[in-house]
C-alpha cells in the first residue's frame, strides 16, 4: 500500500490565475492540471494547469494538449516527466503500483465516457487523471474534473486506459539524449547518422530510449501519417491516433524488402508473359 501524503487536489474548471491570464481552455486542461498536482506534490510549490498550459502552448491556445509537449518545460522546473508504453494495459497498471511505491505520481489517460473504449489507440474524447494512492488491487486517482477522488479496481483501469502509456513524474531532469547520440538545431542524430525531428525526436528524448535502438531509416509516409522504423520497434504518427509504438523494427523492414523483391519478380513475369503473348499473336 502506498500513499502520497497531502497530495494536492486541483480543479481544472476552477483554478486561481497565477499568471493573470484568463483560463479559456479549462475544459481541455486535464493533463496540465494533473501535471500541476504532481509537480506541486514533488516540489512543494504551487502550480496550476492553466499556468502550465499557457507556458507550453501560449495564452490564446484552445484544444487538447499532448503529454510529450510538456517534457522540456517540466524538466526545466526540476521534474522528470517520462512515459511507460505497452499494449498490455495490465502491465501498465502494475507499473503504476511500482511507481507509487517509489513516491512517483502517475498520470493516466482514460476514455471520457469512463467506459472501455472500442479502440484504446483512438478512443475519441479522452481524459487524464493522476494516481496518488493504492492498495492491493486498487488504484486511487485525483480526477481534475472538479477535483474528486476516483478509486477503482486494477481491472477497471486496465480496461479503460488509452494510447498504451502512462506518464511518470519524479524529481530530476530529462537528459533527453541517449548515450552516443547528439542533438543540434532540432535534430536528434543516432550513432549511425540518421536523424529524427519534431514529434519523433521529442518522443525518443522523453522515453529513456535505449542507446542501441537506432533508426533504420528516415521518416516516411505510412497509413495516412508518418513512420520511423527502429532496431527494436517502430514509431507511427497520424492525426487520429497520435504517436504510437509498434512492436516491429528490423524484422518489419526485412519483411518489406522481401515483399518488394517478390513484387518486382511478379512484375517481371507479367512483362515476360505479355511479351510472349505479343509474339504468339
Amino acid at each position: 500500500m502506498s500513499s502520497l501524503q497531502n497530495f494536492p487536489f486541483k480543479n481544472q474548471l476552477d483554478e486561481p490565475l497565477l499568471d493573470g491570464i484568463p483560463n479559456i481552455n479549462a475544459l481541455e486542461n486535464c493533463f496540465p492540471t494533473s501535471l500541476a498536482a504532481g509537480m506541486h506534490y514533488l516540489l512543494q510549490k504551487e502550480y496550476t494547469g492553466e499556468e502550465i498550459e499557457h507556458a507550453v502552448y501560449g495564452r490564446d491556445y484552445r484544444g487538447g494538449t499532448a503529454a510529450i509537449s510538456y517534457v522540456p518545460w517540466a524538466s526545466d522546473q526540476g521534474v522528470k516527466l517520462h512515459a511507460i508504453s505497452s499494449a498490455d494495459t495490465r502491465y501498465l497498471v502494475q507499473q503504476c503500483h511500482v511507481h507509487l511505491a517509489l513516491g512517483h505520481p502517475v498520470i493516466c489517460t482514460i476514455s471520457s465516457s469512463y467506459a472501455p473504449p472500442a479502440d484504446p489507440g483512438a478512443p475519441g474524447k479522452a481524459h487524464c487523471v493522476v494516481f496518488y494512492e493504492d492498495t492491493a488491487g486498487i488504484l486511487v486517482a485525483m480526477n481534475p474534473w472538479r477535483a474528486v477522488v476516483q478509486a477503482n479496481a486494477d481491472a477497471w483501469w486496465a480496461s479503460r486506459m488509452c494510447y498504451g502509456q502512462v506518464w511518470i513524474l519524479e524529481r530530476g531532469h530529462m537528459s533527453g539524449i541517449p548515450q552516443g547520440w547528439s542533438d543540434a538545431e532540432g535534430t536528434l542524430t543516432a550513432p549511425n547518422g540518421i536523424g529524427l525531428q519534431h514529434s519523433f525526436r521529442n518522443w525518443v528524448m522523453a522515453h529513456d530510449w535505449r542507446s542501441d535502438d537506432v533508426p533504420l531509416g528516415s521518416e516516411y509516409r505510412f497509413n495516412g501519417g508518418t513512420r520511423v522504423d527502429f532496431l527494436y520497434e517502430a514509431l507511427t504518427l497520424n492525426n487520429t491516433a497520435g504517436l504510437q509504438v509498434r512492436p516491429y523494427g528490423q524484422d518489419y523492414q526485412q519483411t518489406m524488402k522481401k515483399v518488394l523483391v517478390l513484387r518486382n519478380q511478379v512484375r517481371m513475369l507479367q512483362r515476360i508473359r505479355h511479351s510472349e503473348q505479343e509474339i504468339c499473336g
